[in-house]
């Protein structure tokens, strides 16, 4: 989708697409705000504006690196409990490394795409 530079999902999209890992809350004893994890809780708050930007979100979780799949996965899910869920069981045999945290100091056990995606979907590792 096209728009002009006074429409700040472009930034956040471009923030997630960029993402290195994937944060869920503000992390470490600072309770830092990644700029991946402000660009997911923005688009997240705004429905209208994650609407408009759906087909965005949905390519990139077909193509982005690892933690722009999962980010877009989740946002999907934002939008439609169901296409969220399809998206996150289409991850679960994917094999990139991922870091995840979930918010707070301590990330999840987990080492992969699938093993993110698994943990999302209820079954913990």
């Amino acid at each position: 989708m096209q728009s002009d530079s006074s429409d700040p999902a472009e930034n956040w999209l471009s923030a997630l697409r960029d993402a290195g890992s994937v944060e869920l809350g503000p992390v470490g004893y600072a309770a830092v705000r990644t700029r991946g994890y402000a660009a997911f809780a923005a688009l997240s708050a705004d429905r209208a504006l994650l609407q408009r930007h759906r087909s965005d979100v949905e390519a990139m979780c077909r193509s982005g690196n690892a933690p722009a799949r999962l980010y877009a996965a989740l946002l999907l899910r934002t939008l439609d409990p169901d296409q969220g869920e399809r998206a996150l069981r289409a991850l679960l045999q994917a094999r990139e490394s991922l870091e995840l945290w979930p918010g707070g100091c301590a990330r999840l056990p987990v080492a992969t795409l699938g093993e993110a995606a698994a943990w999302l979907l209820g079954s913990r590792p």
